[in-house]
């Protein structure tokens, strides 16, 4: 995925080539098989953002992609970080992905792990089930707030709340998406993606620890809650 959506960067020099190509190749990574029709037309249909923004949701995707995988701890991908956003070409290492990919494996300063959620401080509704995560679920986010995976200043609300009610709108277990109130144009919606703890051999855990299944009236009294400019939860 890494390779991808810098090489988009730094190959293309149409914005609309870029996002269909980083965002569309990653999210193919991403969900190991290919995203709903819904999901994809509303990600990398290029005609949703002016041309400064498409640029700037392009390079948070790298440096989103780049923090939770580790590689901004190398010195030689901090300074491809660097190239990209002053606008200079590629390192030619780096254009050619096997050798990309060789310094990940063996720069002793990235970990390789896989990542499935924090499950510190996640608050009284329960995670919700594996076995319940299907389409169009109402849930609610567990984590702490945050404003991280918000890009225009001028959203409402300002942030992901803990306790923020949303719909699951791909259940694919490996990148699980959520619309979540208000926040539907952001990444925070159709980006960002939540999983399962992997177990013993590989396989999904029994609960998603970012993600909690509510009721439809606790997703309603929670929106009308946002609606009114409150917190989710009092």
């Amino acid at each position: 995925m890494f390779t991808r959506v810098v090489g988009a960067w730094w190959r293309d020099t149409g914005s609309a080539s870029l996002i269909n190509g980083a965002v569309g190749h990653s999210r193919h990574e991403l969900t190991m098989g290919n995203p709903s029709e819904e999901t994809y037309g509303r990600v990398g249909n290029p005609q949703r953002f002016a041309d400064d923004r498409q640029r700037a949701f392009a390079r948070w995707c790298v440096y989103q992609a780049w923090e939770r995988a580790g590689l901004v701890r190398s010195p030689w991908f901090r300074d491809r970080l660097a190239e990209m956003d002053s606008g200079h070409p590629a390192h030619p290492d780096f254009i050619a992905s096997t050798h990309a990919r060789n310094r990940i494996d063996a720069d002793p300063q990235i970990r390789l792990m896989v990542v499935g959620g924090d499950t510190d401080d996640m608050g009284e509704d329960e995670a919700i089930a594996t076995t319940r995560v299907r389409h169009g679920v109402p849930v609610a986010y567990r984590g702490p707030d945050t404003d991280r995976d918000i890009l225009n200043p001028q959203t409402q609300p300002p942030m992901l709340f803990h306790g923020h009610p949303g719909r699951i709108t791909s259940p694919a277990m490996q990148h699980i998406l959520v619309d979540w109130v208000g926040l539907e144009d952001e990444p925070a919606s159709f980006a960002v993606g939540y999983c399962p703890h992997t177990i013993d051999g590989g396989w999904a855990g029994p609960v998603v620890p970012a993600l909690a299944e509510i009721s439809e009236d606790e997703h309603l009294l929670r929106k009308q809650r946002i609606d009114k400019g409150e917190r989710p939860i009092p």
